[in-house]
């Protein structure tokens, strides 16, 4: 016998899914903010990497055994950006990071030395927690990055931002996973550490602003030509 979802269920199923932001944030949490994580008990200051799912696909299986953890980097006028590459199955999530963060070079000096990333990936509700193994020269070229070529916080903010908007690293995103050769889905992050965050709120004020005085001239222009006809 054939079912069919129903309208309600369909509804429902809508609702639980997050809404993705205009820029979604990877947050930077640590083992034991997950206290009831298993996973996660025998490292309690592991940096944990905590990102929620996006319009995952449709059978998806977050619990998939196939899992890729790679790293990245893009060239840009400013200086170079990491990328942080989290795959499972075909769903993948790129993470923007700046290297000459104190927050992130912390990150990587704690993941190498215990030779595990943490994750902690909401999908529709559900928490998965895993931790993916890298060596002891992960994301080496970050290092060099964060001192020939090192980012400012704000410009790192607004090349990250206009990325992720533009959904170019989306569009052209390739599966890390021989057995996944085609992505359903990608999806690109920012990591918000402090010093991003503080960042992302002093822009976030400017183009409010400047949007606000875009409708004042606006507005001033429309009753300008209402009183000259």
């Amino acid at each position: 016998m054939h079912s069919s979802l129903s309208i309600e269920d369909f509804i429902a199923q809508m609702q639980n899914r997050p809404r993705r932001p205009e820029v979604p944030g990877a947050a930077i949490r640590y083992g034991k903010d997950f206290a009831s994580s298993r996973t996660f008990h025998d490292y309690p200051d592991l940096p944990i990497l905590e990102l929620d799912a996006y319009d995952v696909p449709d059978n998806f299986d977050p619990h998939c055994v196939d899992v890729s953890f790679g790293s990245g980097a893009l060239v840009t006028v400013a200086g170079i950006i990491g990328t942080l590459r989290f795959q499972i199955a075909d769903y993948q999530a790129t993470i923007l990071v700046n290297p000459a963060d104190a927050c992130i070079q912390k990150c990587l000096k704690s993941w190498r030395d215990a030779r595990n990333v943490g994750i902690a990936w909401n999908v529709e509700g559900n928490a998965v927690a895993m931790l993916l193994e890298v060596n002891a020269h992960f994301a080496k070229q970050f290092d060099s990055a964060a001192t020939t070529a090192s980012m400012k916080a704000a410009d790192f903010v607004q090349l990250a931002f206009g990325y992720v908007r533009t959904g170019f690293l989306a569009a052209n995103a390739t599966s890390d996973l021989d057995t996944y050769p085609v992505l359903r889905r990608s999806m690109t992050h920012v990591a918000m550490t402090k010093f991003v965050d503080t960042e992302a709120n002093a822009l976030m004020a400017q183009i409010e602003s400047l949007t606000h005085l875009a409708r004042r001239d606006a507005m001033a222009a429309r009753h300008a030509a209402a009183a000259a006809v």
